[in-house]
């Protein structure tokens, strides 16, 4: 006697009648998947896979009428599915199952809402001349329509304990055989008569969900690299940014040190300026002075048969001419001395000058004109003055004698 087909079973978390109230509703949908009078060989030991996909609808919401009201809404962000296998008087513990629509995804390889649940079956739950109901229940707010397939994997060596991890989905060869089981072959016991046409069908299509896996990850690593490089950009450019302020700042305040030092280097060029003057205005004195004795020696020469009167006054206005030239002497060794200062300080002032303009690799070439000819002309005064008094010396000597 065959068995009747799978029907929909529908219950909600509620009873209530009327309208419904405000927020949001969760309803769980029963959906009785396939009754298995003839087990495959598979079924003893290896992995269920029951896959699932939403309604096909053409927007991106769908209507589900409830308790007489239409309701719209979105798909859930998450989704959870419990599972069972079922005896006829015997029940065990369901095997729930909580993954993403984003995990759902990755794991099936499309764009569409597609995954597939998968389940450990042991050798002693399929239990040859038994009927079992595979009975899968989901929560959604609202949930979606399902369209449920069984395959069974022939192949099925390897254990995987983990029914949750959907990172390994797709990870078998395409070498590997796998039987697709429809409602009329399961439920009615009329055999595998569609086996090698949908198995062609569903070889095609996890194929083609292999290659849109593989090329959303190769655009997904690209799509990441690409992020890491442009953050390695942009903290390139920001350790420039940091570099190019600290190098102006600095830049900055060794201008504000060149212009110091300009400003010292001025007033050390003004004094020189005010000490040459000073040098020079000595200098023209001493030679008056040098004038005025040598016109007096000129009028001793004339005058030498003249009166002893005359004589003691020439002697008298001589003296007088050696005191002044006496502290005249002392007054330029006073300025000798200062020159002397100005000119070490301006040797420091120079001297600083350029270390600074070294460590901005610039020349700033101090030139102080006029103090090396100031110098020269100072010398020559100090020899004129020199040869002046042993002139002195030596007229007063001979006068003593006379």
């Amino acid at each position: 006697m065959a068995d009747p087909e799978p029907e929909l079973e529908q219950q909600t978390s509620s009873d209530q009648q009327g309208p419904l109230p405000e927020g949001r509703h969760y309803f769980t949908f029963f959906f009785k998947i396939l009754r298995i009078k003839h087990v495959p060989p598979s079924f003893k030991k290896g992995d269920l896979f029951v896959k699932w996909s939403r309604g096909k609808t053409g927007g991106k919401t769908e209507s589900v009428s409830v308790s007489d009201q239409v309701l719209t809404w979105k798909e859930p962000p998450v989704a959870t599915f419990s599972t069972s296998l079922k005896m006829k008087n015997d029940e065990w513990t369901p095997k729930s199952i909580t993954f993403t629509l984003k995990q759902i995804k990755k794991g099936w390889g499309t764009a569409k809402d597609v995954g597939r649940l998968k389940l450990q079956i042991s050798e002693f739950v399929c239990d040859i001349g038994k009927t079992h109901d595979l009975v899968m229940s989901s929560t959604f707010s609202p949930p979606p329509v399902f369209e449920v397939e069984v395959s069974v994997r022939v192949d099925s060596s390897k254990q995987d304990d983990d029914g949750g991890d959907m990172s390994e989905m797709g990870d078998e060869t395409e070498s590997r055989t796998w039987d697709t089981v429809s409602f009329a072959d399961l439920s009615e016991g009329e055999g595998n008569t569609n086996l090698v046409e949908l198995r062609k069908k569903y070889d095609t299509l996890r194929r083609r969900a292999f290659q849109l896996r593989d090329a959303l990850i190769k655009w997904q690593n690209y799509a990441n690299k690409l992020k890491d490089n442009n953050q390695f950009l942009n903290n390139r450019i920001s350790d420039l940014e940091k570099g190019r302020e600290a190098k102006v700042n600095e830049i900055e305040e060794l201008n504000k040190k060149l212009k110091a030092l300009e400003s010292d280097y001025e007033k050390a060029k003004q004094e020189l300026t005010e000490c040459e003057k000073e040098l020079k205005d000595a200098i023209s004195s001493l030679s008056e002075q040098k004038n005025e004795k040598s016109a007096l020696s000129q009028k001793l020469q004339k005058d030498d048969d003249g009166e002893e009167s005359g004589l003691a006054e020439a002697k008298g206005h001589a003296a007088k001419v050696t005191e002044v030239y006496e502290s005249q002497t002392l007054q330029l060794q006073e300025k000798e001395k200062e020159a002397k200062k100005l000119k070490k300080l301006q040797k420091e002032k120079d001297d600083e000058i350029a270390r600074l303009t070294a460590s901005l690799n610039q020349s700033l070439k101090a030139r102080s004109p006029g103090v090396h000819d100031a110098h020269s002309s100072l010398f020559k005064s100090v020899i004129a003055l020199l040869i002046l008094v042993l002139v002195g010396m030596l007229y007063t000597s001979m006068t003593s004698r006379s």
